[in-house]
């Protein structure tokens, strides 16, 4: 699967404005709306990675589609006939807001140059389908064709008519919803619309680093991820629920220490103990506070902690924000393991 952008880790969160802009749901005349029929069992994981360097008023686009029952073992390999991934990689416009971004309506062709409303081709780690061919899975490059898109109140119909490598003719049709993620060194790094209060957390684990990511940090890091039964603690996940918090903690600890942890300012210029890490990615990985749910993920950048424990027995409760004030409330009593 195409792996995200590498993202200059600063430890300073970039600010970005957010304009909701709510869309007038008024049908034309009396007709009623028309509902599409949504495709089933498939998930869209995409990504926007912001502007290209080639050209700066273009910006990278792209999603990965595969089948909720892919089966893959540790080295990426497919196990099951019906599994794949196809990735098709697009460029257009920039988008006004990193954390809101949305492919423009239209008809796009394959190029192999950086152009408006293009998809990226002959090249394998852009525009690719991973099968299962002969027992060995194979990835193939995109050559052309087109891709037709449309959006309407959040649902994308995306329909392909491509060649791939060996002038082989391909189609895939998709209609669901399509959230970008934001992969840019710019904006929140959050696709919350609204608050989200979590129950249910039934499990977690609890794990000291030992260091600190940051240099001449006053502190080391510890990190507990909670989850609720339909999300997994070891991937991030699921359909269901999930928070990563990563505390600054003294250095030589055996555990977290107990009481109230607030998430440090974007401007700290120490990493104090006692404090948070605010969300971040970092060499494509997750550190500081997120919260994640299916297609929905949220850098937390502000908010409290508190917590408690006695053995492996752990009492938290926590009160969270995104870059846009969206709070992320939950609590979880029971066992952490290590």
């Amino acid at each position: 699967m195409k792996k995200s952008l590498f993202l200059i880790a600063t430890f300073a969160l970039a600010l970005a404005g957010c304009d909701k802009g709510a869309t007038d749901n008024t049908d034309d005349g009396n007709k009623p709306p028309v509902t599409p029929t949504l495709t089933e069992g498939v998930t869209a994981e995409a990504y926007y990675a912001g502007a290209f360097d080639e050209n700066a008023d273009l910006g990278s686009y792209w999603i990965n589609f595969y089948p909720d029952d892919n089966e893959m073992d540790d080295f990426g390999e497919l196990l099951n006939e019906s599994g794949y991934i196809f990735c098709i990689s697009f460029s257009a416009p920039v988008a006004e807001n990193p954390d809101l971004a949305v492919l423009p309506d239209g008809t796009y062709t394959g190029s192999e140059e950086i152009s408006d409303m293009t998809f990226r081709i002959n090249d394998e780690n852009e525009s690719y389908v991973i099968r299962l061919v002969d027992g060995s899975t194979v990835q193939t490059a995109v050559t052309g064709g087109t891709v037709n898109l449309t959006v309407t109140d959040g649902i994308y119909q995306i329909e392909c008519d491509l060649t791939l490598e060996g002038d082989e003719a391909y189609t895939y049709s998709y209609t669901g919803e399509v959230v970008f993620h934001n992969r840019s060194a710019e904006g929140m790094y959050t696709t919350l619309k609204d608050d989200v209060s979590i129950t249910g957390l039934s499990q977690g684990y609890v794990e000291l680093f030992g260091e600190s990511m940051f240099e001449d940090a006053d502190s080391e890091m510890a990190r507990i991820v909670l989850g609720d039964d339909n999300f997994d603690i070891l991937t991030l996940l699921g359909k269901g629920h999930g928070v990563v918090i990563d505390f600054n903690i003294p250095i030589g600890s055996e555990s977290i220490p107990d009481g109230q942890y607030e998430i440090l300012p974007s401007d700290a210029t120490s990493i104090p103990a006692g404090t948070l890490v605010p969300g971040m990615i970092y060499y494509s990985m997750f550190y500081g506070c997120w919260y994640f749910s299916g297609q929905n993920e949220a850098a937390l950048c502000d908010g409290t902690v508190e917590i408690s424990h006695s053995g492996s027995e752990y009492q938290l409760s926590f009160s969270l924000k995104d870059g846009y004030g969206h709070t992320v409330t939950g609590s979880y009593n029971g066992e952490l393991y290590e």
